[in-house]
């Protein structure tokens, strides 16, 4: 895990005695990001609350095991929060299903995870009458919707076009509807706010029954079978592996302005093809690649083009550690050692 200094031009005491409640901590983002803080607590020695509302103790359980930093609370959050979780220094709002069956299966839990999560976040805190020192949302680069960003990218300031009426929309127009909310609070309560829009980011974690393309790819290696494309992988994207997406969210959430977005991806002109990605990957897990498309992708992006400028980002002094290649050498390490 990418341990922080203040040479990256981050001062990690700004978490010292500090309570971070996270939701979505099984996650890929909130799993990584949940690591890291821990791997903090100990090289810095943090004293750190680290608080997880979790649909699974057991699950989140067998990801981070116990320690005395860790509170587990099972917590839906797309239902009031009713447990007295005490008072909250930082919250992390990571929690949705991001994955084309769940467009497709549960489009109203999709909807409900993200608006309902962040509004009932919120009135925790507006009830208990106290002001976190943040809220940090992680929404997504779909907002911006279809676009020709050219070869600087989107950046913070695109508007965005999204076809509303698809229930694929689902994911899309909740994390829109999320971002006003965030901006509403903010402006109605004070609340300090600062929202993420991370690019495609991949790591070794995942759900069970997510089958995203990149989730997809990986099985393949693990199961050692071929990757069999079902397009021709045309659209392009801004990759990123996790480990990069949890330190660019930390350097959000400690140096982000209030009300504020900020991209997360790799530099522009790292930005692959689907079918790069899915080449690379076969490559370095050392399995076949087949071109064999299929007709029906109900659920899967229609974009055909999704980079981001990473501008913003850098200028609170966040930088990748990983290339594309190597964030997938890593994720293929990491699922090899999860297998053994």
């Amino acid at each position: 895990m990418i341990h922080m200094r203040k040479t990256m031009g981050i001062d990690i005491d700004l978490l010292k005695d500090k309570s971070i409640a996270i939701t979505g901590a099984t996650g890929l983002i909130g799993s990584a990001f949940t690591r890291l803080l821990l791997s903090l607590n100990t090289d810095y020695s943090l004293n750190l609350r680290i608080v997880l509302l979790v649909r699974s103790i057991e699950k989140a359980v067998s990801f981070f095991g116990t320690s005395s930093c860790i509170e587990y609370y099972l917590q839906d959050v797309s239902n009031p929060i009713t447990t007295d979780i005490g008072k909250i220094d930082f919250f992390i709002l990571a929690a949705c299903n991001a994955y084309p069956e769940a467009y497709k299966e549960t489009p109203v839990d999709v909807m409900n995870a993200n608006y309902l999560g962040v509004k009932n976040v919120f009135d925790y805190i507006i009830g208990k009458q106290y002001e976190p020192l943040k809220v940090l949302f992680v929404s997504s680069s779909e907002v911006y919707g279809e676009y020709d960003c050219g070869d600087n990218g989107v950046d913070e300031a695109y508007e965005g076009i999204v076809n509303h009426y698809r229930v694929r929309s689902c994911y899309t127009e909740s994390k829109r509807a999320s971002e006003t909310l965030c901006l509403s609070y903010a402006s109605q309560y004070g609340i300090n706010i600062t929202i993420a829009r991370p690019g495609y980011i991949f790591g070794p974690t995942r759900m069970t029954k997510n089958n995203r393309a990149d989730v997809e790819f990986f099985d393949c290696v693990k199961n050692r079978k071929p990757i069999v494309m079902k397009s021709p992988g045309s659209q392009k994207r801004s990759y990123c592996y996790v480990e990069d997406a949890v330190s660019a969210l930390l350097y959000i959430l400690l140096k982000g302005e209030n009300s504020e977005a900020y991209n997360i991806a790799l530099d522009p002109k790292d930005s692959i093809t689907i079918a790069e990605f899915a080449s690379l990957i076969a490559e370095l897990g050392k399995i076949d690649l087949i071109k064999s498309f299929e007709s029906g992708n109900y659920g899967w992006s229609p974009f055909s083009k999704a980079i981001l400028n990473n501008e913003k980002l850098k200028e609170l002094g966040w930088h990748s550690q990983y290339t594309v290649k190597k964030g997938i050498e890593k994720t293929i390490c990491q699922m090899k050692i999860d297998l053994e």
